[in-house]
């Protein structure tokens, strides 16, 4: 029998009779909380559905960090590699020799044919801790030269051989911060990968001992007319004492140093300076810097090769000769 009423609607994917049921759900959302509005479109390579902000200029920011940093380590390794070199020769010019072309008069000698009094001079008036000190430098006397020089004071305590050698191979003469600072980075690879005996022949072909005059063997014969072994120890003492202010003298009559030739007399005052100093330390202490360098015995005369420097150089009689005619026709 039927009963009486109404009767449910029939669901119309279920069985009759059955209750009337919700819609079915739709596919969940892939992210949560469900995106407020319609999903972003995916960016596209370069097309307008790049968003700034995104993955791909992150992604290009860490491929070009990436690309930076490979080629700042193949310049270090190069770098390294052409200081390193320095050990199987030495070079016949420097950055500040480039500088003054034309006109500079430079010869190359080997440190076996340079008179000891003036390894020891230089030593003893440049940098006293070179045989010894295992870094390019005393990081206490650096911090005090940077201070010193941020507030706008005079540097006193100087380079050691391992700046000069930096600055004269591969800088200039300007000074500034950043001249110094690369300088020191220099100087420490210089420490690090080149022999002292091999960087100490350099320093003594590079330095400059005069106007546009460079090198222990242009030095000796101009100013005393006798090759670099034969140096004696007060002309070496004299040599020396160019070094901080070499830019202000010139040969003398006859022979000697004229120490001021420009009217400028700085020079004037670092050779007398090395005069009043070196003769008490080579008293003290003779040779030994020389032997603690591991440089045995005395400079030899040379053969008449190109590195005993055991003849007057060409560039250096035509030096004289034309100056003594400028003297003689002034």
């Amino acid at each position: 029998m039927a009963a009486n009423g109404p009767q449910p609607d029939a669901a119309p994917w279920g069985p009759p009779g059955a209750p009337t049921a919700a819609p079915p759900l739709a596919d969940p959302p892939t992210t949560w909380p469900p995106p407020a509005g319609p999903p972003p479109t995916p960016p596209g390579r370069g097309g307008a559905g790049e968003r700034p902000g995104g993955r791909r200029p992150r992604r290009l920011v860490r491929r070009g960090l990436r690309r930076i940093a490979k080629l700042v380590a193949v310049l270090v390794v190069v770098q390294g590699l052409a200081i390193a070199s320095l050990n199987l020769w030495t070079p016949g010019t420097s950055r500040f020799m480039a500088a003054s072309q034309p006109g500079v008069v430079q010869e190359h000698v080997s440190i076996d044919n340079v008179s000891r009094n003036v390894i020891a001079a230089v030593i003893y008036h440049e940098d006293q801790h070179f045989p010894t000190r295992v870094q390019a430098f005393n990081w206490g006397e650096f911090a005090d030269r940077v201070d010193r020089h941020l507030r706008g004071l005079p540097d006193e305590s100087g380079s050691t051989i391992h700046q000069q050698v930096a600055k004269n191979l591969f800088l200039t003469g300007e000074m500034s911060g950043t001249r110094k600072g690369v300088e020191a980075l220099l100087a420490i690879e210089l420490a690090a990968l080149v022999d002292d005996v091999q960087l100490l022949e350099i320093y003594l072909n590079v330095a400059q001992f005069g106007p546009d005059l460079y090198g222990v063997c242009a030095a000796s014969w101009y100013y005393f007319d006798r090759p670099p072994h034969d140096v004696e120890q007060g002309q070496a003492i004299q040599l020396a004492g160019l070094l901080p202010s070499p830019g202000h003298v010139a040969r003398a009559a006859g022979g000697g140093i004229e120490r001021i030739a420009d009217g400028n007399p700085t020079s004037s005052y670092t050779i007398a300076n090395a005069e009043a100093k070196l003769p008490r330390w080579f008293a003290a202490h003779g040779l030994d810097p020389v032997w603690e360098l591991g440089i045995e015995g005395y400079a030899e005369p040379g053969d008449g090769d190109g590195d005993s420097c055991s003849t007057m150089p060409a560039q250096v009689a035509d030096r004289i000769a034309q100056e003594e005619q400028e003297s003689s026709a002034g």
